[in-house]
């Protein structure tokens, strides 16, 4: 082992993102499998969050390479090993795997409960804050900050993620070779079995740094108005002449109550109302994109699809 050197940082990228896609794929398969099972009432697999297919089709596909290598780190020639102690490198064992699947299982389970613990205390508080009208100004402020505080999480994970990306390629797969904080605690790291090509050139890892970089900024500019209209650019401006910009006009749409006239989803002016079956309101581009990935009502939960958006005019 010991004539090994270790894995440079474009392979242990290259590995974690065919990794990646094979988890994505297991991730639509299993989505898929549950909503044909359930068929044709599948609004129960619509209910489920999403990380719970991402949690089980990650759990299952380390599974699948427990005692063996995953496709990626034989497509990309790199090795999981761990020190013995005594200046030499050993294999990582089926058992050693396995504490770092619970690890990272236990960790993603904590993640999900702490989501849905504050999505239950939002749905709490805003019960007790609608069926009470004489409640205090300190309720009010609380249950303001923790709404605005899921709706930024929320609406900026995938920039948080593609930062947490960046750091995982500077701090881990650049300086210690290995790709997660769970390989970090538990003393591994990758070795190169690919003997013609030791370092990593200066240029490449810097384009893979301009290649995060720019995927952040694209995360930025899809959680901003003017980044969604440069994305996904209007073919029919006409169309959209007589409508309101904003509901910040109270003579637009009077019919709607002044606290539904902010969408829940980017907490501004509602732009280009628009209502789900279930009647709540919110902008056409912030309720599109997401039923479009998560065909449900974020308030309430309750089953729609992007065919069942009603465009208010």
């Amino acid at each position: 082992m010991e004539l090994f050197s270790s894995a440079s940082p474009l392979q242990i990228v290259l590995s974690n993102e065919i990794d990646g896609l094979c988890t994505q794929f297991l991730r639509s398969q299993i989505e898929t499998a549950l909503k044909t099972l359930t068929s044709p009432r599948p609004l129960w697999v619509s209910s489920v969050p999403q990380e719970c297919f991402s949690t089980l089709a990650n759990l299952l596909y380390q599974l699948s390479s427990l005692g063996r290598e995953s496709l990626g780190n034989e497509v990309s020639r790199i090795l999981l090993v761990k020190s013995n102690g005594r200046s030499a490198l050993e294999k990582v064992s089926p058992k050693q795997q396995t504490y770092e699947i619970l690890f990272n299982l236990g960790s993603e389970i904590i993640l999900l409960l702490l989501k849905k613990w504050g999505q239950h205390s939002v749905r709490r508080m805003s019960s007790t804050h609608g069926s009470h009208h004489d409640h205090s100004d300190s309720s009010h402020t609380k249950y303001e900050l923790v709404t605005r505080l899921l709706v930024f999480l929320k609406k900026w994970m995938p920039a948080l993620s593609r930062i947490f990306s960046i750091i995982r390629l500077l701090f881990l797969i650049n300086k210690h070779h290995c790709r997660s904080f769970s390989q970090l605690l538990l003393g591994f790291h990758y070795i190169s079995l690919d003997t013609s090509r030791r370092n990593l050139p200066s240029k490449e890892f810097l384009l893979l740094i301009i290649y995060h970089f720019i995927k952040l900024a694209i995360s930025f500019l899809r959680n901003t108005k003017r980044g969604k209209h440069l994305l996904n650019p209007e073919t029919d401006q006409d169309s959209w002449s007589l409508e309101p910009p904003t509901l910040e006009d109270p003579k637009a749409f009077p019919f709607i109550p002044a606290p539904s006239r902010k969408c829940a989803l980017c907490m501004e002016w509602i732009h280009r109302p628009t209502v789900t079956e279930c009647g709540h309101i919110y902008c056409w581009h912030c309720i599109f994109n997401w039923t479009k990935t998560k065909p449900e009502c974020p308030l309430c939960r309750s089953f729609s699809s992007p065919s069942k958006l009603i465009l208010l005019r």
